[in-house]
């Protein structure tokens, strides 16, 4: 699964040290999390029962304007949440970003290759550690190995609508593909299930952006559909997802208050998925939604809240135990030593059904939620 991080938009949302300029029109930005998580059992968003510091994302982006219209991007990535189910492994370094940017007239923008995708307010800096209040993003939204589209192998066409009213409008619509992944019950692997790489093809989608005339508050929302082939994909046909999304940002000089839902439809072969030797296709549907408040009490220090909430369910009434999947109550606290240079302890406190992978806390169809605890400490630089 490719990564996105979106670091373009450091230079509008944050005030990063300048970026290494090896030519005049060739310019070289950096980013790098490094962060140490431990809960109270199991393994959950990387952290471990133990402790472990392996958790980090690394990138470097080379963006080359040719000229006003024309623009390369190229960003190399690395990734990595230990062993964690709804992560990918992330052991290599990947092309995040790379491709090729037309701008028509300052307010139409064309681009072709791998492409960060507008997707919710988050999707396009997801990595981008120095601009988030939190070291991951909210599961319900950003599903990990179960997400979609976080960069597409494709075309996009961006335009802004009445630039100079209130209501200003930016649409961007793009068309593709990208790598994913599928998921199996398998009682012999340590969390009961593991992760099958699939493709998702004809991938088509809108995103929107609506200003307002309350300062600091813009309101979106898109729509985004795709087949999925994979080893677990209804025999002789590919399964077909839909997502839709809805998103409230309201951020002041200090403080901000941002909620995004999101839901998926999908076909699904739970025959397959169950690992059974019988086919049983129908629709599943996922559902998520997660609420921020916090802002920044003085220059330096920011507290930040989260709530976030994820539910499943099929039309086969198969897995009941999936209606309330997750709840998430989370604080963090930040310090800005620079406003390149960011440091976050956060605590979580959870209601979950993820597979925690410890025998303590087996999971299986109709367990009941288990109760986790876990904090994160990063340390977030831009370059």
């Amino acid at each position: 699964m490719q990564r996105s991080l979106g670091l373009v938009c450091l230079g509008v949302l944050a005030s990063p040290l300048p970026a290494t300029e090896t030519a005049e029109d060739l310019r070289i930005s950096g980013f790098l999390t490094q962060a140490h998580g431990q809960s109270s059992t199991g393994r959950i968003q990387g952290a471990t029962k133990d402790g472990t510091t392996d958790l980090r994302n690394v990138a470097v982006q080379f963006r080359w304007e040719k000229s006003e219209r024309d623009t390369v991007v190229v960003q190399l990535s690395h990734e990595k949440r230990g062993d964690d189910l709804f992560f990918p492994d992330g052991d290599e370094v990947e092309i995040d970003w790379a491709f090729y940017e037309l701008r028509i007239r300052e307010l139409t923008v064309i681009k072709v290759g791998r492409l960060n995708v507008p997707l919710g307010i988050y999707n396009e800096i997801r990595d981008v550690g120095t601009l988030l209040p939190f070291f991951e993003l909210p599961v319900s939204f950003y599903a990990g190995v179960l997400s979609s589209a976080e960069t597409v192998d494709g075309i996009s066409f961006s335009h802004t609508f009445a630039p100079r009213s209130e209501w200003a409008l930016e649409a961007e619509a793009y068309h593709g593909g990208w790598d994913t992944f599928q998921q199996q019950v398998d009682l012999e692997s340590d969390f009961g299930i593991v992760n099958l790489e699939a493709r998702a093809e004809q991938g088509l989608g809108l995103q929107l952006w609506l200003q307002t005339p309350i300062r600091g508050l813009r309101i979106g929302g898109g729509t985004l559909t795709w087949l999925l082939h994979g080893p677990l994909s209804m025999p002789g046909r590919k399964d077909r997802w839909q997502s839709d999304h809805l998103s409230l940002d309201l951020t002041g000089e200090r403080w901000m208050l941002r909620a995004e839902r999101r839901q998926w439809r999908f076909d699904q072969d739970f025959g397959a998925f169950l690992n059974l030797p019988v086919s049983l296709p129908g629709r599943a549907q996922r559902d998520g939604l997660y609420v921020q408040l916090g802002g920044w009490v003085t220059p330096r220090v920011g507290l930040f809240a989260q709530f976030d909430e994820a539910s499943l369910e099929d039309n086969l009434g198969l897995l009941p135990q999936l209606d309330d999947f997750h709840e998430d109550l989370a604080l963090s606290f930040n310090y800005r030593v620079r406003p390149d240079l960011v440091i976050k302890v956060e605590h979580h406190d959870a209601s979950t059904r993820f597979p925690l992978g410890t025998p303590d806390q087996p999971m299986g169809v109709g367990s009941d939620p288990v109760d986790v605890t876990w904090t994160i400490a990063s340390l977030s630089v831009s370059f």
